[in-house]
């Protein structure tokens, strides 16, 4: 696994970008052949056609990174796939067309640009069939071990569900508990560890033990290690690969003797003048923007234009948050409750600006009064943190840092209203919490981006 933008990227998902590279750039060469006539040596020479194909490819992984097609998980129907490959590449084609209007210089030339447009449709939907049947062949899934307890083996289990990157080939047991079809097979004993990695050829090793002090097989641990096997421990490899640190049954000792939480103090400091200085030039840039919402939301309802309530920030210490008004003056006449899906105490304007997250605009205010950050965890109001305090463990945690507008839990889980999924976003918001960062935060507002552009996740 790799790192990209501080957030690990498997070599399957690295694959699938390389493959997108070749058959961008072997589409766009092969267009100014059809079209010029010029080899491929004068296509990429130094005054040929090098820097117009690299902006061709760019635009064209962004739009696909939109489209989501970097997140493909099968089964999935070919008409489907090549519909939304091709929604990707005409988007792609507009920018491009808006590019070449404005700095003529970038263009390729009419015929080449239609030629391309018209091959990479049927093209990029081939090397995404290609990616999903390596998938199937095993090639690319790195092959795992789990050495512990039964209990601990369907916990790994279960997370795994929401990833293909990965074969449970099968277990070692530490346990006499009862083995279903729920858990791996068993391989073998411990005191065979060693030989069934070497002979299932293993790839890594995930110890799941609760109590490990006298039982772990160290020598033979340490001996697969340095033979390049990756042993890990469950809560580290599920972070890794869901981006999100397991809170049940956690000992606190994990958390405070792991290796991130380390950067928090200096960053937030540095983030905060950040944080200001963006949401000053945003107020200032968007002021005919709120100004016009804030009149839509009289026109369309009775009541005010904005919203205040009382969110829990940093330390605990209660706020007032900001945002249009989206449901009805009398929503909470019974008391307060989460949001639901098609929430009919919603507005008709409201159910617009929370799809597209225009009602979180006015809380510039709060990130410029240092109350909230562009990204952290959502704030969650008094009464429920109490509640959610006493049910989810280290739920205290998430008010180490300043809350934010958006974060890794909204952009990578929907909406949270059962104590399940509350924990889910807890999940999420500690790791980003743990693994804070310059990089993290960009890769937070791509994500957001996409997620404002399609309208996902909203109540």
């Amino acid at each position: 696994m790799h790192y990209l933008l501080d957030r690990y990227v498997t070599v399957k998902s690295l694959v699938l970008v390389a493959l997108d590279v070749a058959v961008i750039a072997g589409s766009t060469t092969f267009a100014v052949w059809l079209r010029l006539g010029r080899t491929v040596g004068e296509v990429w020479a130094p005054d040929g056609f090098r820097y117009p194909i690299a902006l061709i490819i760019f635009v064209h992984m962004v739009t696909l990174y939109y489209h989501e097609m970097y997140a493909l998980r099968p089964p999935i129907r070919l008409a489907r796939l090549f519909v939304l490959v091709a929604q990707a590449v005409a988007v792609a084609s507009l920018l491009l067309f808006i590019l070449y209007y404005l700095v003529p210089e970038l263009s390729v030339g009419r015929g080449i640009f239609l030629i391309n447009m018209l091959l990479l449709p049927p093209l990029l939907t081939g090397s995404r069939v290609v990616y999903v049947w390596l998938g199937r062949q095993e090639v690319l899934q790195q092959r795992l071990l789990v050495m512990g307890e039964v209990a601990q083996a369907r916990e790994v289990v279960e997370r795994l569900k929401a990833t293909d990157n990965y074969r449970l080939v099968g277990a070692v047991y530490t346990d006499e508990a009862p083995v279903d079809e729920g858990v791996p097979r068993p391989l073998g004993t411990v005191a065979q560890l060693k030989e069934i990695v070497l002979e299932h050829r293993i790839d890594g090793v995930i110890v799941a033990m609760r109590e490990r002090r006298g039982r772990l097989p160290l020598q033979d641990l340490l001996y697969l290690k340095l033979y390049g096997v990756r042993v890990d421990n469950e809560s580290g490899f599920l972070e890794r690969v869901t981006g999100r640190v397991p809170v049940t049954g956690l000992p606190p000792s994990t958390l405070i003797f792991s290796d991130g939480f380390r950067r928090i103090s200096v960053y937030q400091q540095v983030k905060f003048f950040g944080d200001v200085a963006l949401a000053a030039c945003l107020l200032v840039l968007l002021l005919p923007v709120l100004l016009a919402v804030a009149v839509a939301v009289r026109l369309d309802s009775p009541g005010p234009a904005f919203f205040r309530q009382t969110r829990v920030g940093r330390a605990g210490q209660p706020f007032p948050i900001i945002k249009f008004r989206t449901m009805r003056t009398d929503a909470e006449a019974e008391g307060a409750r989460f949001a639901e899906a098609e929430d009919p105490r919603v507005t008709r304007l409201g159910r617009w600006l929370r799809k597209t997250r225009v009602d979180e605009l006015p809380q510039l205010l709060n990130v410029l009064r240092g109350e909230m950050a562009f990204v952290g965890p959502r704030p969650e109001r008094p009464e429920f943190v109490a509640d959610l305090q006493e049910k989810i463990p280290y739920y205290y945690l998430r008010t180490v840092i300043r809350p934010g507008i958006t974060g890794w839990a909204q952009i990578r889980y929907p909406y949270g209203a059962t104590i399940k999924e509350h924990r889910e976003k807890l999940e999420h918001d500690l790791y980003y919490i743990k693994n804070i960062s310059l990089g993290l935060d960009a890769l937070i507002a791509i994500e957001t981006l996409r997620v404002i552009l399609f309208a996902q996740g909203a109540r």
